[in-house]
């Protein structure tokens, strides 16, 4: 989200200069000669093009790499007690991820997709790297409408939440999803503006998942557990 307006700043003032280069070029004879200025304008244009290139590196891309970087371990960190504690008193080994919206190329940049941003036992996998259309899925549900949304393995085979037929045959294995809306951090004033911006899934792939996560005493656990990660994962969303 943080490339798109840091190459618009890069390439929009370098270009207008290029534009007052090509105004400055002799039109009125049969063969294009460029006057004295535009030399001025094209060197202008090419320093200011390094000179915004280094103003970005420093300020914008070389931070964000950094932070990129510890979201990783941050994540994986702030995680590991939900996983260890459902792992330890239900029995059950789950998985989590974070997907968030991707336009991607071969489509132009038209339609967005979901995409996994960060996952944690999801390795050697097939739907390691899965992209989905918006809409589909329980992820796709949860970012539409804002709220939780779970689901149990009927659901994901064939009910509403089934996903296109080369996605279903990466996921068949997962029997029970819990997916949470992580909304854009609150700025500087405080106040949220309730932007969806990703979404925060934990699955499993053992029969009888999903009973053993929604049961009273382990839900309300799992459920708190899982809005303080997802609130906490949205400052590594950019």
């Amino acid at each position: 989200m943080w490339r798109w307006p840091s190459v618009l700043r890069l390439f929009t003032a370098p270009l207008s200069l290029l534009i007052g280069a090509a105004s400055s070029w002799d039109l009125s004879g049969t063969i294009l000669e460029p006057l004295p200025d535009s030399a001025f304008y094209v060197g202008g244009a090419i320093f200011t093009l390094v000179a915004v290139a280094g103003i970005e590196w420093f300020t914008v891309f070389r931070p964000a790499r950094r932070l990129s970087h510890a979201r990783g371990d941050v994540l994986r960190a702030v995680t590991e007690e939900l996983r260890e504690t459902i792992a330890s008193s239900l029995q059950v080994t789950v998985r989590m991820n974070v997907m968030v919206p991707h336009r991607r190329l071969r489509w132009l940049l038209l339609r967005r997709f979901h995409h996994v941003l960060w996952h944690v036992g999801m390795e050697n996998k097939p739907d390691v790297n899965v992209q989905f259309p918006m809409k589909r899925g329980v992820v796709g549900r949860c970012f539409q409408t804002g709220r939780p949304v779970f689901a149990a393995e009927e659901a994901l085979s064939g009910g509403e939440y089934k996903l296109p037929r080369r996605i279903q045959e990466k996921v068949k294995s997962v029997t029970a999803v819990l997916s949470y809306p992580i909304y854009e951090p609150s700025k500087r004033t405080g106040r949220q503006n309730g932007r969806v911006v990703g979404v925060l899934t934990l699955d499993s792939e053992q029969h009888g998942a999903f009973d053993l996560l929604t049961e009273t005493k382990a839900f309300e656990f799992v459920d708190k557990k899982m809005q303080l990660i997802a609130a906490t994962a949205g400052h590594f969303i950019f």
